[in-house]
């Protein structure tokens, strides 16, 4: 049973983070319009994986980013307008507004509850409870401090390519809106991105 303990401690760590992390995000970033670029297509299994490759405007200057969010279907169509969000100006962190939905992150955190109730229900264990309602905003907390070193160490990467290279994030592209064009890998960089399961 300690096993329905374990997973539901980091089923409840990941969906809480998840939620704040998006909610945070959302208060924080102001919204900007933008296109569907491409879909970055890999094989998988029996199919295709696609991930979406957005671009956008700002300040006259045209930015791109793959979405963490894949799926084996086009759910959106190429030039297809979306919203980004962005804080302040660091486009290395953009994402997809669509993709900031709490669902998925809410139903992580009610099954780690659900098995962290399984267990304690079946051992009647107060300390158990206890070290719960400790480590999960304890685990929040690092993580986000995790993730803010994170995002601070591509910032650093972003403004070295900037600055050595002439190159304003991962734009390689002339400035224009393109639809309908043939996604290339070395054109666009990976948005990293950690709220990859809030977004389904």
């Amino acid at each position: 049973m300690i096993v329905f303990y374990l997973i539901g401690l980091m089923f409840a760590t990941l969906g809480t983070y998840l939620w704040i992390d998006a909610y945070q995000f959302r208060n924080r970033a102001r919204t900007i319009k933008g296109k569907i670029f491409s879909y970055d297509s890999k094989p998988y299994k029996n199919g295709h994986m696609y991930t979406l490759v957005i671009q956008y405007r700002d300040q006259d200057k045209i930015f791109h980013f793959k979405s963490s969010i894949s799926g084996n279907s086009r759910e959106y169509k190429i030039g297809e307008d979306v919203d980004v969000l962005v804080i302040d100006g660091n486009h290395h962190n953009a994402r997809l507004k669509q993709g900031l939905r709490p669902f998925l992150s809410i139903v992580i955190d009610l099954m780690g509850l659900l098995f962290i109730g399984i267990y304690l229900m079946s051992t009647f264990n107060v300390i158990a409870l206890g070290i719960a309602v400790v480590f999960v905003p304890l685990a929040v907390y690092m993580l986000q401090i995790l993730n803010r070193r994170h995002n601070q160490s591509i910032q650093k990467e972003f403004e070295y390519e900037r600055n050595e290279e002439g190159v304003v994030s991962n734009v390689v592209m002339d400035d224009v809106i393109i639809e309908n064009a043939t996604y290339d890998e070395t054109a666009v960089r990976n948005a990293h991105v950690w709220m990859f399961a809030a977004g389904v």
